[in-house]
């Protein structure tokens, strides 16, 4: 089942709440290099998880699962098929709908593209998951071949497929395994079981994303009394956006923009962030490669390709109802090799949300 896309495809989010702080810490450069990529858990206090982001250099807060989930999709490297596979997978902690009960999840035979509705998707005797732990492609029965070297190039960052679904990868640098993040508590869960201890005070040497963000390459100006304009001179767009919203650019492997109407927390305050993403594909972009299946906990609502401002464009709305949270996604197809993706994660108050993303994707203007 395909449950996501990946993050420079889709920058799909389950649950995106931030929390900024502003106490301002001295950060210790020795300590955040010797922490990068690992998840450290407060012994001192509840447990609270944290994640040192190699990319952004300082320590991002886990929160809840969702928030877990969302942080790792969001920090997230592409990565190809073939270089993936260099990666030993961690076969101990797995959990999720098992269909043909081989040990692996179903979201993980997507992943790795075996057959869960067969124990043994080869045919040679063995099923799945004894193939894996053997070293074996349960796929075609061939060797693994992993690379100790490119491996440990990637410890502790979080690997996005970018040739299949988006699946994502915790790469632990431990044990130099990688670990499945398919669900939002499988995410929570793997962060939980493969972090250090450290105290108040070492953590507090490191510093906390949020606290002095950086947003000094920010081209934005005001248009009206209502509503500014984001300017992005690079890929030659601009959009504008309600004055009462926050607008930031957030840099992992590729720059995002996200705009949000909330201080603290999405859900407690019914409000919503937006994400947008503009594409460089290396291939011919097909908006009908991007249509989703419903997605675990949400059911799929609306899934039509139109057009919006004179371009082709995928449209697809996710509305999870135990939360009561909308998921609007907007793929804009601008050239055979480009595309712009719009988000929109909307917790509550969906009508006025939604009036608002809509008038946001028809600002938008292509230099």
């Amino acid at each position: 089942m395909k449950h996501t896309k990946n993050l420079f495809i889709i920058l799909l989010l389950l649950v995106f709440s931030f929390l900024y702080y502003t106490s301002f810490i001295k950060a210790d450069d020795t300590i955040t290099s010797r922490l990068e990529g690992k998840i450290l858990l407060q012994v001192e206090e509840n447990g609270e998880a944290w994640y040192v982001s190699p990319t952004t250099k300082k320590r991002h807060y886990m929160g809840r699962p969702a928030d877990a989930f969302s942080l790792m999709k969001y920090l997230g490297i592409g990565i190809t098929n073939e270089d993936i596979k260099k990666i030993k997978i961690n076969t101990q902690s797995l959990n999720g709908i098992d269909t043909d009960s081989d040990g692996l999840p179903d979201l993980l035979e997507d992943a790795i593209n075996t057959d869960k509705t067969k124990q043994d998707t080869d045919g040679d005797g063995y099923n799945d998951l004894a193939e894996l732990q053997a070293g074996y492609n349960p796929g075609n029965n061939s060797a693994l071949n992993y690379d100790n070297d490119f491996t440990k190039k990637q410890a502790g960052r979080i690997l996005i497929q970018a040739e299949q679904n988006g699946e994502a990868w915790y790469v632990n640098p431990y044990n130099n395994e990688r670990y499945f993040l398919g669900r939002p508590s499988d995410a929570f869960n793997i962060m939980r079981q493969t972090g250090l201890g450290i105290t108040n005070t070492d953590l507090e040497k490191i510093e906390k994303y949020g606290e002095q963000a950086n947003t000094a390459s920010l081209n934005t100006q005001a248009v009206s009394s209502s509503k500014n304009k984001y300017t992005d001179s690079e890929n030659d767009f601009s959009i504008t956006y309600p004055n009462t919203w926050k607008i930031e650019e957030v840099y992992g492997e590729n720059k995002a923009i996200t705009i949000r109407n909330y201080e603290d927390d999405i859900f407690k305050e019914r409000k919503a962030m937006m994400v947008v993403s503009f594409i460089n594909s290396k291939e011919i972009i097909e908006l009908k490669k991007f249509i989703g299946t419903n997605k675990d906990g949400a059911t799929k609502e609306k899934s039509t390709i139109k057009q919006i401002n004179n371009f082709d464009a995928l449209e697809e709305v996710f509305y999870y109802k135990e939360i009561d949270m909308k998921d609007y996604n907007v793929y804009l197809k601008l050239s055979d090799k480009q595309m712009i993706i719009f988000n929109l994660s909307s917790a509550g108050s969906h009508t006025t949300h939604k009036d608002i993303f809509d008038e946001i994707i028809n600002s938008l203007e292509i230099f």
